[in-house]
């Protein structure tokens, strides 16, 4: 038994958690699709180990265990235990398509438009409070690359950005909170 369930689910769960950290992303609890009895069995049996992802926050002790963790490591105990299931332990990165000759060459927005949409924000990510400058990006919300409309562009930290794009935050929220900014 692993996880409280079987171990193919267990070596799944791992796999996933390997390589999100593996591409520098530390996912709640919920966002790595784990339960909290799940979370907290890998990090009692020094699978993982956890880290408190709403420090910043005063009233974080009312949030969901699932919402209020990442996940802050993989331990060298789990990767061991992939290794003997006959998994790599390390991390499988994406490697970069090359495009077709018939597609545009895809060009970032202006560092002018990027201002305006920091100072749309708040001078933050559109939905945590995360300011540093260099970790945000713009996110399309269409999904259209080349389509740079400042009303189809929201600021955001890299880390919401893979939540948007893995569905965690709605398209319906992200163009709600595009709305409140622009009419602020």
């Amino acid at each position: 038994m692993f996880l409280g369930i079987n171990e193919k689910r267990g070596i799944k769960v791992l796999t996933r958690l390997r390589d999100l950290l593996g591409a520098g992303v530390h996912p709640t609890v919920r966002d790595a699709g784990l339960t909290e009895p799940e979370a907290q069995w890998l990090a009692q049996h020094q699978m993982i180990r956890l880290g408190d992802g709403l420090s910043w926050v005063k009233d974080r002790d009312k949030t969901p265990f699932e919402d209020r963790f990442v996940i802050a490591e993989i331990t060298e105990t789990a990767l061991s235990h992939l290794a003997s299931s006959g998994v790599s332990p390390q991390p499988v990165m994406q490697t970069k398509v090359k495009r077709a000759s018939s597609y545009k060459k895809r060009t970032k927005p202006s560092n002018t438009l990027r201002l305006r949409l920091f100072q749309e924000a708040g001078h933050h990510c559109a939905f945590c409070p995360e300011k540093e400058p260099g970790s945000l990006e713009v996110h399309h919300i269409d999904g259209n690359r080349s389509n740079r409309d400042p009303l189809n562009l929201i600021m955001v930290c890299a880390s919401c950005h893979a939540k948007i794009t893995a569905g965690v935050i709605s398209e319906t929220d992200v163009r709600l909170k595009k709305r409140q900014l622009a009419n602020a």
